[in-house]
């Protein structure tokens, strides 16, 4: 009887209504279980991020000393990166026409010439041996926007046919507004933009030294570069402007193009050109 009543007691008891949380109620208890969870997480990583800052701090430590102690390197470098005193090593044994062999030593760009072939122009010249380190490379690779130089300082006038036929040769070999290594075509591989650059510049700079360049090359590979100024920095071959700082010296040389650029325009110093000069300065520097 005495269970009898109290289930009936319970039952009597009016039941209660199951209301469902509203979005107010959901995103609280969401926001409990992701914090709790955050925090878990976090106690599982911080022995892991603690030791590897551990691990890591002896190791720049090392890489400081190791530095000061470089042989070649006697103060801080201001740039990074910079040639490794300690890398490995490249060996040319026929460096092109020359006639030479050339060690590619440490620090890197070092070149040591392994040996000279006989009959060869480096060997008429009489003044190259094995061991020799090469200390400067001149020849023919920057003698356009040179000869325009010198015709802009002196007056010469003897040299604007010269320069007259280097434009008119290298526009045998453009195409796509741009050139491949030693302003040549080279249609199997593409174009080179570390040579190509140089070739916008001294098209502007002979068209400012008065001489008749051709105009649909003038604008097409004006044009084609162009396009990279503040953008990014200048690409390896005909693509997109590229990310980064390491460009291999292309914007710097893209620099030198707008600056031509902005003397052959009637705006000058407020040109278009003169901040795209601006910008690849800053850019490659």
């Amino acid at each position: 009887m005495a269970r009898q009543r109290a289930r009936k007691t319970a039952n009597d008891q009016p039941r209660r209504r199951h209301v469902r949380p509203g979005n107010d109620t959901l995103k609280n208890k969401s926001k409990l279980y992701m914090n709790s969870k955050l925090a878990n997480t976090l106690k599982m990583k911080m022995p892991v991020v603690l030791v590897l800052a551990l691990a890591v701090t002896p190791n720049l430590w090392a890489a400081a000393k190791t530095q000061g102690s470089d042989p070649y390197y006697t103060e801080s470098s201001l740039f990074f990166p910079k040639p490794d005193s300690r890398g490995s090593t490249w060996k040319v044994p026929h460096f092109g026409p020359v006639g030479i062999g050339i060690d590619l030593v440490n620090p890197n760009f070092t070149m040591k010439i392994s040996g000279i072939e006989d009959g060869s122009p480096a060997a008429k010249t009489g003044k190259l041996k094995k061991g020799q380190i090469i200390e400067s490379v001149n020849g023919q690779g920057y003698k356009g926007p040179g000869l325009c130089e010198y015709y802009l300082r002196t007056g010469d006038k003897s040299v604007l046919p010269l320069i007259k036929q280097m434009t008119d040769e290298i526009r045998e070999y453009m195409f796509n507004g741009g050139w491949s290594g030693r302003g040549k075509a080279g249609f199997s591989y593409g174009q080179l933009n570390a040579a190509g650059v140089h070739c916008v510049t001294f098209l502007l700079m002979a068209k400012y030294c008065g001489v008749d360049v051709d105009d649909y090359m003038l604008q097409t590979s004006l044009r084609q570069f162009f396009r990279f100024s503040g953008r990014g920095t200048v690409p390896y071959g005909d693509s997109f402007p590229e990310n980064g700082y390491r460009d291999n010296g292309k914007t710097g040389g893209l620099a030198f193009a707008m600056a031509a650029a902005a003397l052959l325009t009637p705006d000058g110093e407020n040109s278009v050109y003169a901040k795209a000069r601006d910008n690849c300065a800053m850019k490659s520097f």
